[in-house]
């Protein structure tokens, strides 16, 4: 039974269905505005990257924010580690696991990419650790705002 709940909360942690669609989408336009479109390797590399990139920021949030989510009944039930279904420093390790992964990958696809990619993983970060939270500065949190949304 442990390990059901482990395994289910770490699928919960990563919140794919938050994000999935959204990145595959914003990749594709990006990679057709700037190489004409072309389909390889390098495209599903950058996709999966970047899918891990974000993944990474969701999954963080969620250790970060914890013991704020455990106090409302909506978070909790959706925050894993809020929930006890994951320790926080299992999560923590999975999390870091996953930012690892996507480093690894940026790196395979060219200085710059990587460059950019680790700027995105340490952003996304320092938006959540508790010692900067870069989302309780609120220029910060509203630059955020206009960039998912593409306002």
């Amino acid at each position: 039974m442990q390990i059901r709940r482990t395994i289910n909360g770490s699928i919960r942690l990563t919140r794919f269905k938050e994000y999935l669609a959204f990145v595959t989408v914003t990749t594709l336009l990006g990679a057709t505005a700037a190489s004409n479109g072309s389909f390889g390797w390098k495209l599903i590399g950058v996709l999966l990257a970047n899918w891990l990139a974000v993944a990474f920021a969701f999954m963080i949030n969620d250790v970060e924010d914890a013991e704020d989510d455990a106090l409302t009944p909506h978070k909790c039930r959706r925050n894993p580690v809020a929930a006890r279904d994951l320790s926080p420093f299992t999560a923590r390790l999975m999390s870091f696991g996953v930012a690892a992964g996507s480093a690894l990958v940026y790196s395979t696809l060219g200085k710059t990419t990587f460059l950019l990619g680790m700027i995105t993983l340490l952003i996304s970060f320092l938006y959540s650790w508790k010692p900067v939270r870069l989302k309780n500065i609120a220029f910060v949190d509203l630059m955020k705002c206009v960039t998912w949304t593409g306002i």
